[in-house]
């Protein structure tokens, strides 16, 4: 599985924070700035992914998610979920 976004050789600051990866246990570990897709991978090139991955994606990236800068420096996150309560991650 892969997920394809910018080259790491562009800027990333100038591209929005886009979602929180989290670890099975949902402690945040990174965030994708800008856009990108998710995909499998053949020996050569992209590959489709399973029904399977198409719905654990789907779910887990189902809700838009935002970002804000606290003025004491804290980042907070805010999947924009129902009923959820925003998360403060750095």
């Amino acid at each position: 599985m892969s997920a394809s976004c910018k080259s790491m050789d562009q800027e990333i600051s100038c591209y929005p924070a886009n979602r929180v990866l989290t670890d099975e246990n949902g402690k945040p570990y990174d965030v994708v700035c800008g856009s990108f897709f998710i995909c499998g991978l053949s020996r050569d090139d992209f590959a489709s992914i399973t029904d399977e991955h198409a719905v654990l994606f789907t779910d887990l990236f189902r809700w838009p998610e935002m970002f804000m800068r606290t003025m004491d420096g804290h980042v907070v996150w805010i999947r924009m979920k129902p009923g959820e309560q925003p998360r403060i991650i750095a």
